[in-house]
């Protein structure tokens, strides 16, 4: 909720938006429904949906025959592109909030150098027409579906081709990982058994993988608590990042007053000694 009213604020109200959004709580999907205004908030109530185009001399913009040129008030795809970015923003920033290593990057695989295909979001209605076909024995004819079963066909020769694939690819999100998130990523390309416990191995046993961690029991709780595992570059990463934050402590330029950091501290109580420091 937290997030979402900060998003809220940050990124639709601070446009001049009205938003109206809803939680729903629901078990293994909590989601939220957000809806803004697409026209701007008068004394006289809604404004029109396009607006005239403002020019560097404050007057709006004319073409070539001398009529004035209109954009969405609410923006187009750059505007939405922005608004996207800002939830990805802040959503990795309450997560580093709440001490929760992980990472959301909302780019796709190309953009993010991963050789991996995108598969296609199926829908409720194609998986229904898949669940129909296979109930009665046949194929699905579909061709969303039989495009995406050709997308997960090619990742899994990719990934077969190169390992490290799955492993650049969980690390962009965290940088300790178990079994089940490489079970997770394998899961959505691979439905042969023999196949999956196959690339499971090699991944595990890929020479850019360190072992932190073996298996242990959480002696509070009697639970099993899986091997962490993280990455070599992880390793030098980190250690990079380290040696900066090192070398800028014993600076004594750009230092933060005490009352700004006991306010810091006040508002985000569950920052760690080793953090605040």
């Amino acid at each position: 909720i937290a997030l979402v009213r900060d998003f809220v604020d940050k990124h639709v109200l601070a446009y001049g938006m009205v938003a109206d959004w809803v939680i729903h709580d629901n078990p293994g999907n909590p989601h939220i429904h957000l809806m803004t205004t697409l026209r701007p908030l008068t004394e006289d109530g809604f404004g029109a949906k396009k607006v005239a185009v403002i020019g560097e001399d404050g007057q709006p913009l004319k073409t070539k025959t001398g009529k004035i040129v209109y954009e969405l008030w609410a923006g187009g795809a750059a505007e939405f592109n922005a608004l996207r970015d800002g939830w990805f923003e802040r959503q990795n920033h309450h997560l580093a909030l709440n001490g929760i290593s992980l990472r959301v990057d909302g780019r796709s695989y190309e953009k993010q150098g991963i050789e991996l295909e995108p598969t296609i979001h199926l829908g409720v209605g194609a998986k229904a027409i898949e669940r129909k076909a296979e109930s009665q024995g046949v194929r699905p004819e579909l061709e969303r579906l039989e495009l995406n079963e050709a997308r997960r066909t090619e990742n899994t020769r990719r990934i077969l081709r190169n390992p490290a694939i799955v492993l650049d690819l969980i690390t962009r999100e965290k940088s300790v990982f178990d079994n089940q998130d490489i079970a997770k990523v394998l899961h959505r390309y691979v439905d042969d058994p023999g196949l999956f416990q196959q690339l499971m191995a090699r991944i595990l046993h890929h020479p850019e993988v360190l072992r932190l961690q073996r298996d242990t029991i959480d002696f509070a709780t009697g639970e099993r608590v899986p091997a962490r595992y993280t990455t070599r570059a992880m390793i030098e990463l980190e250690a990079q990042m380290a040696n900066r934050a090192t070398s800028l402590s014993q600076q004594t330029s750009h230092g933060v007053r005490t009352q700004v950091l006991e306010a810091t501290f006040a508002r985000h109580v569950r920052l760690s000694d080793e953090q605040k420091t």
